[in-house]
């Protein structure tokens, strides 16, 4: 029996065009508390490596909620987390010299995990706590959820076939 080459090379080829249907993810820390008086703020979230229009659009849509859920300023139009938490700052630094006596520290800290992955869907759940004086905190859960194939971000109502 004669050895054929062709088909080794055939069976390489189509194991190497096997797609990787998971994208991939390393974990984004800021830690933005200057000092022991300053607002503590903590961001852990899942930041998508890949050269991708998914992973672009994953990447910007965290953005966007962060910065949302900082920007203490409805003024000021931050357009990165930086601006964000610098907005969240200033707003703990105008109330401290409006109320000098009452301003506790303020902290925000928003932690974002994958929590499911298919072929064609990714799910990133992000868990909010932020305290801004008062009697106690607020803590929030998202949802947010990616068509992979299309490379977009999936409003709720657009995961149910039949929503009567």
């Amino acid at each position: 029996m004669k050895f054929q080459p062709t088909y080794v090379l055939l069976f390489l080829f189509l194991i190497g065009c096997q797609k990787n249907e998971r994208l991939t993810f390393e974990p984004l820390d800021l830690d933005e508390t200057r000092c022991s008086e300053c607002p503590k703020v903590a961001i852990h979230i899942p930041h998508a490596i890949e050269n991708s229009k998914t992973a672009n659009t994953i990447n910007d849509a965290l953005k966007e909620e962060i910065i949302e859920i900082l920007n203490y300023d409805e003024e000021v139009e931050a357009t990165t987390i930086k601006e964000a938490v610098r907005s969240f700052s200033e707003g703990y630094w105008e109330l401290k010299q409006l109320y000098p006596e009452e301003a506790t520290t303020w902290e925000a800290k928003i932690e974002g995990k994958v929590t499911f992955e298919d072929p064609a869907l990714l799910t990133i759940e992000l868990n909010t706590y932020l305290f801004t004086g008062g009697a106690h905190g607020y803590s929030s859960k998202r949802f947010l959820n990616f068509d992979k194939r299309k490379g977009r971000e999936l409003e709720n109502w657009q995961l149910f076939r039949n929503r009567e």
